[in-house]
């Protein structure tokens, strides 16, 4: 008979709910946001695949591309991560305040820059973009300020 090594009992799990956790509401807006988005592409596409034969230049095929991007991918990026990273740390997020702020630029930039794309209004665009510029400085802020607080990376 072989012995087995005895494996070291795993600590029991807090899941993604400790003291830790931001306020729900923050992970929230952005995941609901992602999801928003998705769910609009998804209703929109039969009339959006004629956009895929069109000019790559088209600024329709370009706003339907910073749908997906930034509409889909870069708000559950951001939401999951302002839920994980308090908890995987188990330190607090630095700002929730800034948090939230984030989604308040990231939302009506996101959407003044799509409209500016499909409309070809460069000033939309520009708006829209430094809107979510701001939103991304305030999310790379709150992470970076999230990470130098924390006493271990384990």
């Amino acid at each position: 008979m072989v012995a087995v090594p005895h494996a070291h009992p795993a600590r029991p799990s807090t899941g993604l709910a400790t003291h830790h956790a931001p306020p729900l509401d923050l992970p929230f807006r952005f995941l609901a946001t992602g999801v928003a988005m998705l769910v609009a592409l998804a209703l929109l596409a039969p009339g959006l695949l004629p956009l895929l034969l069109e000019n790559f230049a088209d600024g329709r095929l370009v706003a339907l591309v910073h749908a997906n991007t930034l509409g889909v991918i870069a708000a559950t990026i951001f939401g999951a991560s302002y839920q994980l990273l308090p908890v995987v740390l188990q330190e607090p997020l630095a700002s929730v305040r800034l948090g939230r702020l984030s989604w308040w630029l990231y939302g009506p930039g996101l959407l003044a820059m799509l409209a500016g794309l499909a409309r070809g209004w460069p000033v939309l665009v520009a708006a829209g973009g430094s809107l979510l510029l701001g939103a991304v400085a305030l999310y790379v802020t709150v992470a970076a300020r999230t990470l130098a607080s924390a006493r271990q990376r384990d």
